[in-house]
């Protein structure tokens, strides 16, 4: 619960984002596979949904899932159509470009 008592991340980083953890080509996310189940059990529980909305990390965690989708995997098959991404950017960590950044 780094930014207070009644907020936290999702999911942290290696390095610490202090240290440059975040957005760079060496960035590890701790606990993101135990994010996305937990978002594969709640669609699986709640959905579908026509769309989903995410906002900086929760818009990297939905748009992770649409690429699980695309690449087949059916816990994110048919649960949702479309995306609302707000400060949301791809991360560097699995782009093709980011050994050559």
């Amino acid at each position: 619960r780094q930014f207070g008592p009644d907020y936290w991340l999702y999911y942290g980083f290696e390095p610490p984002i202090e240290l440059g953890g975040i957005n760079s080509s060496s960035e590890v996310w701790v606990k993101f596979d135990e994010t996305i189940d937990k978002l594969a059990d709640f669609l699986r529980d709640n959905g579908p949904y026509d769309g989903l909305c995410g906002f900086d990390q929760g818009g990297c965690v939905i748009m992770q899932a649409a690429r699980l989708a695309a690449e087949g995997d059916k816990r994110f098959a048919h649960k949702f159509r479309f995306l609302i991404l707000f400060t949301t950017v791809l991360p560097k960590a699995i782009l093709k470009q980011a050994s050559f950044r």
